[in-house]
C-alpha cells in the first residue's frame, strides 16, 4: 500500500513539475501539443534573446 502512493505522489509532481517548467497551468495536459500562438510567441522570443 505505501508503494502505492509512493508512485501515485511522484507521478502527480511529475505531472505537476512539467507544468511548472513550461508555464502552463498546474492542472493541464503536459503532453499536449502547443498551440499556434504559443509556438509564434517562443519564436518571437528566441528572436529577440538572440538579438541581444
Amino acid at each position: 500500500m505505501r508503494l502505492l502512493i509512493i508512485i501515485a505522489v511522484l507521478v502527480a509532481g511529475m505531472w505537476l513539475g512539467a507544468n511548472l517548467a513550461r508555464d502552463k497551468p498546474l492542472l493541464s495536459n503536459p503532453f499536449a501539443e502547443k498551440t499556434i500562438t504559443e509556438k509564434a510567441r517562443d519564436a518571437a522570443d528566441g528572436i529577440l534573446k538572440n538579438l541581444k
